[in-house]
């Protein structure tokens, strides 16, 4: 156990709602801590926060005197992580093993921030291997069913692709996606690019995590590329993951 200390916290939402509202407390080492007020209060909100699973809009969250203000490295200080879908237990598993394995569509785009791409795609028969059709690309990937033998069974049909923030590159790298550039944000030490696909509805956006010099430009049609070893496949139906 450690003490947490919210200092001035703040969550507002791209719509404008301002979900928790300069929120300071601290909770001792081992202090049971009731957060109670009617529903849409800001509680689950203000938990979510300390578990590392929203970011923070401002102010600092601090767990044993470290500061964390992102939900990987939350996540990081707990042994193992239990999500939860409407009552039921998704996945349980260590930090590592749900981010980089997760059961299911939903584990997937939870965990995470940014959180995970997720979009239709479709798995053609390419030789030995396969092709993937993800909006107007096709990805070669030649040892994909022999990495993932499931798939071999979604060969000719649709299927989630999803595809994780920091697992696209701009070095010409892996598979290409040409994209249109909607958006930029620096961190500093990164690019936050917000990517339109080609083929695909101009109100889908790919998050992606990129080096700070990154030679983007908003309004610019580009291309990206993706990791082939790094993608995720899940029933579009299901969203059970498909290995």
């Amino acid at each position: 156990m450690a003490t947490i200390t919210l200092d001035n916290v703040n969550k507002v939402y791209s719509n404008g709602f301002h979900a928790v509202n300069d929120l300071s407390m601290d909770i001792g080492e081992g202090e049971f801590m009731v957060l109670v007020g009617p529903s849409g209060c800001g509680k689950t909100t203000a938990l979510r926060m300390v578990a590392g699973l929203e970011e923070i809009t401002s102010g600092t969250l601090s767990i044993g005197g470290k500061r964390v203000n992102d939900q990987t490295e939350a996540m990081t200080m707990g042994d193992r992580v239990a999500i939860l879908r409407d009552g039921l237990l998704q996945q349980l598993g260590t930090p590592d093993q749900v981010y980089d394995r997760p059961v299911n569509a939903f584990v997937a785009g939870f965990i995470g921030s940014p959180s995970m791409n997720l979009l239709p795609a479709g798995l053609d028969a390419d030789g030995d291997g396969c092709a993937i059709r993800v909006g107007g690309a096709r990805l070669a990937a030649p040892k994909l069913l022999e990495q993932r033998p499931a798939l071999r069974g979604y060969l000719g049909k649709p299927v989630t692709l999803g595809i994780r923030p920091e697992d696209f590159g701009t070095d010409g790298e892996g598979g290409e996606i040409d994209v249109t550039v909607a958006r930029l944000e620096s961190l500093g030490s990164e690019l936050v690019a917000y990517l339109t696909p080609a083929g695909m509805a101009a109100d889908t956006l790919l998050t992606a995590r990129l080096a700070r010099r990154a030679a983007l430009d908003e309004g610019s049609a580009t291309r990206v590329n993706v990791d082939l070893d790094r993608l995720y496949f899940f029933d579009p139906d299901s969203g059970a993951a498909l290995t």
